[in-house]
């Protein structure tokens, strides 16, 4: 397996790892507010589930600073390893 291949697998290790933490909460958070959802005010689901969506953008774009500094990490490591 060459290093371009272990890399790739890696990478898609790190995203795939995060996007399930971040993404299962917030599917059970849904079907929770789902399951109660006759029991409260329009307003505060809205504003409940705009919470959310901004708690996923700020936990995404996290992530993308993550994987910009793993993409580096990963150029760098190649670089030497093609000057070895």
């Amino acid at each position: 397996m060459s290093i371009a291949w272990l890399g790739a697998i890696v990478v898609l290790l790190v995203l795939a790892i995060p996007l399930v933490a971040i993404m299962l909460p917030v599917f059970i958070i849904l079907a929770v507010g789902w399951a109660s959802r006759g029991s409260r005010t329009s307003r505060t689901v809205r504003e409940e589930e705009a919470k959310l969506v901004q708690e996923i953008h700020d936990g995404l774009e996290r992530m993308g600073e993550r994987v910009e500094s793993l993409e580096t990490i990963l150029a760098e490591q190649t670089k030497k390893g093609a000057h070895l």
